[in-house]
């Protein structure tokens, strides 16, 4: 029953009456029994696909409440990222695993061990973000999430034991593994539970707990410098909070019905449907059920024409574009020097003259996660294609005018440092920083999004290895010793990058995974993705006259 003030309500019973009984003739049985059409999959679209944002955030209450909780994962993922590279600015870090000393006798780190730690724990992501979709695939979406928590654990154990630089890059490798398979499979976890209408914004949510995750690790090591040098290791023991909030929620997530679906486990796999929308107004799970299950065939159906291994496929025809459009975003954070900024914000503030380094940081994750907030509104507003533009139009001028006076030799003080940061850092907040996953969820097919997960999250690891490794060794010396120079270096992968995605990068904002299949398969230009009419706009259309 629905109540007759309830606008929403109403409008979806309306759109329930409206929709045609199903033809089972119009899918393939994941069964395994053969299809009866000789081409793609005919899709179903879900009855509640009509409603706008407000709306589907209203009605898939639930479903938001499931994404905030593996979003916990992300906390961890942005608290690892910051940690390891600005603790090396505490002097009882310093003291501890320093194998060198500079002119006047005091201890100091060097930038090829700083380097080297850095470079190792991008290797575990490597190794993780290539592996993760196996374990996801073969295992589930949750096998990945426990993984995780079990390398935590272990990474932890060795950062409050060690004084050995050399076992702390263990510690290093399996927090880099555990970083891996949270990228990897949480996004991929979020993009299948989620309606259309939100993906982007609860997609961006994730960003938004990475963000916090990293403005923790600002707060934690702020409060650990005024306990004094030894005291150092507190830092890691506040990892422990995050991993008791996520192995709280894990027991109660339901697995991916995307998965279920994709093994021919058909009644969990509408359990796990029933557990994250059961209850709304006119909801079925019999047709929805239906709707994801084309969506699955639809991608099978494609495999079977193309006759080619799930691997081979990433890179080839259609594929092969839609691999590179989730790839691109990815590449371009760390063009943009995401190791810099992310990676090393207290390290360099430190080498830059800031007073205070991590007070410094934490003013600039405080920015950060301010502008996160703001993208919840501009993801789906402004869009992904000229977000990402745009911000890297900004992001590039930064680090433009930090090489400027850098070379002519102006006065810059440390508040000048930590405003261009600032700017930078809401600049990747309100484009990459949540775009970037949202584009690993959306563009890739039913079938491979696991394994392009994998393939593109490892990819942009290679990256971040190159230049997790090289960037301290960039800015210091012994070394390179750039010092704010290294603006230069920035502006012009920027540039580059931003060149690339230009031509390449579509507008998915709005759209299905069926009209994302029909715009790939037509070989739509991206520039033309967002006023292409596809056949979902013209059946929704004449729902919308019948009624």
């Amino acid at each position: 029953m629905t109540s007759p003030g309830d606008p929403v309500k109403s409008q979806i019973q309306t759109d329930w009456d409206s929709k045609p009984e199903l033809s089972h003739n119009e899918i393939i049985h994941l069964d395994g029994s053969p299809a009866d059409t000789d081409g793609p999959v005919a899709l179903i679209e879900s009855k509640f696909a009509h409603l706008n944002k407000k709306q589907t955030l209203r009605v898939f209450w639930k479903t938001v409440l499931y994404a905030f909780a593996v979003g916990l994962g992300a906390l961890f993922d942005g608290f690892a990222i910051v940690i390891p590279g600005s603790i090396v600015a505490n002097q009882g870090f310093i003291n501890t695993f320093s194998t060198l000393n500079n002119a006047k006798g005091v201890p100091i780190l060097d930038p090829k061990v700083v380097g080297a730690w850095g470079g190792i724990q991008s290797g575990g992501q490597i190794f993780a973000m290539w592996s993760g979709p196996f374990i996801s695939d073969k295992l589930g979406r949750k096998a990945n999430m426990y993984t995780v928590v079990v390398l935590v654990l272990a990474a932890i154990a060795i950062e409050l034991s060690t004084k050995s630089w050399k076992i702390y890059a263990i510690a290093r490798l399996f927090s880099g593994i555990a970083v891996g398979y949270v990228q990897s499979g949480i996004p991929v976890f979020i993009s299948e539970i989620a309606p259309p209408a939100i993906r982007g914004s609860l997609l961006s949510m994730y960003s938004m707990m990475y963000n916090l995750g990293g403005l923790s690790a600002s707060i934690a090591l702020k409060i650990v410098v005024g306990l004094g040098p030894d005291k150092f290791r507190h830092a890691f023991y506040s990892q422990f909070v995050f991993v008791g909030l996520f192995v709280c929620v894990l027991p109660f997530l339901p697995e991916s019905p995307w998965y279920y679906a994709r093994k021919h486990e058909h009644d969990k796999a509408k359990k796990s449907l029933v557990r994250l929308n059961g209850g709304i107004p006119g909801w079925d799970v019999d047709y929805e059920y239906e709707v994801l299950r084309t969506n699955v065939a639809h991608s099978e159906s494609l495999k079977l024409l193309q006759k080619q291994s799930a691997f081979k496929e990433l890179f080839i025809g259609t594929n092969g574009r839609r691999t590179l459009v989730a790839l691109l975003p990815m590449l371009y954070s760390y063009m943009t020097g995401l190791s810099l900024i992310f990676g090393y914000t207290s390290y360099f503030f430190k080498l830059a003259g800031v007073k205070d380094p991590f007070l410094g940081s934490l003013i600039v994750k405080l920015v950060l996660n301010a502008a996160t907030l703001i993208s919840f509104y501009t993801v789906e507003t402004v869009g992904r294609r000229w977000s990402l533009l745009g911000g890297g139009g900004a992001m590039g001028l930064v680090m433009l005018i930090m090489g400027i006076l850098a070379s002519t030799g102006s006065a810059t003080s440390g508040e000048a440092v930590v405003a261009l940061f600032c700017i930078h850092i809401a600049s990747y907040a309100l484009s990459v920083g949540p775009i970037a996953y949202t584009f690993i969820a959306e563009v890739p097919t039913a079938r491979l999004r696991a394994r392009t997960a994998g393939l593109v999250t490892g990819a942009a690891a290679s990256f971040g290895l190159i230049f997790n490794y090289c960037t301290p060794i960039m800015l210091a010396s012994p070394g390179a010793n750039w010092g704010l120079n290294i603006g230069y270096f920035w502006a012009g992968t920027t540039a580059l990058s931003l060149v690339a995605l230009f031509f390449f990068i579509p507008e998915t904002k709005g759209r299905t995974y069926a009209e994302l299949d029909e715009l790939f398969e037509r070989k739509i230009p991206a520039r033309k993705f967002k006023t292409t009419t596809t056949k979902t706009d013209e059946q929704r259309v004449g729902n919308e006259d019948s009624v």
